[in-house]
């Protein structure tokens, strides 16, 4: 049985979870759950996914204008972000989950490259990572290696849920608190935590 409980930090608010990092990843390799799931977040045709696809890639398009571009996409799950793309002309699309029946599924599609695990030589212009942070147990480690991805001057994308938000999610505020939610970022927390990888991996 996995306890938990809030803690504050100087970059998030964290749920303090009796686990560790591989117990989570064990978990996300065992489930599947998004590979069976319709709901939101599972990267296929819920009506909230799909407004999300395509906010992001009008993001995309606002910052990035070569279709040629290697765009990769973090936590993929279905790859409903990477069709929305390939369908809007962006052809060198690839998506990483660590769920294999996800990625068994998504190398079916033609145009999209899914891994499980990252070949070592590939490097992104572009890297999404929508509704990611929230579930990883080590950020600053994370945010290291996918600074180790981006090209140098490429662009990076992240969206997260608002825990200043959460009194208005439709399904009420203790949706957020699910466990796999192990932080809950709010703007000032999110800024905070991208200034200090950042500077960690200028050091």
């Amino acid at each position: 049985e996995i306890g938990s409980g809030l803690v504050g930090s100087e970059m998030c608010i964290r749920d303090s979870v009796d686990a560790d990092e591989e117990m989570f990843r064990q978990h996300y390799l065992r489930q599947d759950k998004y590979l069976q799931c319709g709901s939101v977040g599972a990267g296929a045709d819920h009506v909230f996914d799909r407004r999300r696809f395509d906010f992001l890639k009008d993001l995309l398009e606002r910052w990035v204008t070569d279709k040629d571009a290697d765009v990769l996409d973090v936590g993929c799950a279905q790859g409903g972000l990477l069709k929305v793309l390939r369908a809007n002309g962006y052809r060198k699309l690839h998506g990483l989950d660590l769920s294999p029946g996800c990625i068994a599924a998504l190398a079916r599609e033609p145009g999209i490259q899914a891994y499980c695990c990252l070949p070592p030589d590939l490097r992104f212009k572009v890297i999404i990572m929508s509704n990611v942070l929230e579930h990883i147990f080590d950020v600053p480690a994370f945010m290291e290696k996918v600074n180790q991805r981006l090209e140098p001057d490429g662009v990076l994308i992240i969206e997260v849920p608002d825990a200043m938000s959460y009194d208005r999610l439709f399904r009420g505020p203790f949706v957020a608190f699910d466990m796999e939610h192990i932080n809950h970022w709010d703007e000032a927390h999110l800024i905070s935590c991208l200034l200090y990888t950042s500077d960690a991996a200028d050091d």
